[in-house]
């Protein structure tokens, strides 16, 4: 439940409070909740079956955030990009990321690779107690890519 609480608080704008670490540096704030991941694919790779049951939110001090999808022992696919400010007026929408990069990490190399990106992340309320968050769009090369993730606020 403390892991849901960070989870949606950090969906919000970085807080002022932001921590400033060295030569003036602010630090990405990260949080993770548990809960199900529905979905991963890139392409025609599904990678679902490799997905675990834990998703990261980063939230950067220059207004970029990354939706972090963890894959076996040590892969992660990010979806990164900007908060929209292009939002309906729909209560069910907690917030839309305009994704313009997808992220690789293959949990041996110092920088993951980077492939410029279109699309959208979405978390949404679908009842009280339960949220999905949703990846979709396509890669520089026309790929397409989606990934879903359910949290239950009793997890």
């Amino acid at each position: 439940m403390r892991a849901y609480r960070r989870m949606i608080a950090v969906l919000g704008l970085v807080s002022a409070s932001t921590p400033v670490f060295a030569a003036g540096v602010a630090q990405p704030q990260f949080a993770q909740v548990n809960g199900t991941c529905l979905k991963v694919s890139i392409g025609t790779q599904d990678m679902t079956k490799a997905c675990s049951g834990i998703l990261g939110r980063s939230l950067h001090a220059d207004g970029r955030t990354g939706i972090y999808f963890f894959l076996g022992e040590n892969h992660i696919v990010t979806f990164s990009g900007t908060l929209s400010t292009d939002r309906k007026r729909d209560a069910q929408e907690v917030d839309t990321i305009k994704v313009d990069e997808m992220l690789l990490n293959d949990g041996r190399s110092k920088d993951p690779q980077r492939v410029a990106a279109k699309g959208r992340c979405t978390t949404s309320r679908q009842t009280e107690t339960t949220f999905i968050v949703s990846c979709s769009g396509s890669l520089r090369q026309g790929t397409a890519f989606a990934a879903s993730f359910q949290i239950e606020k009793s997890k």
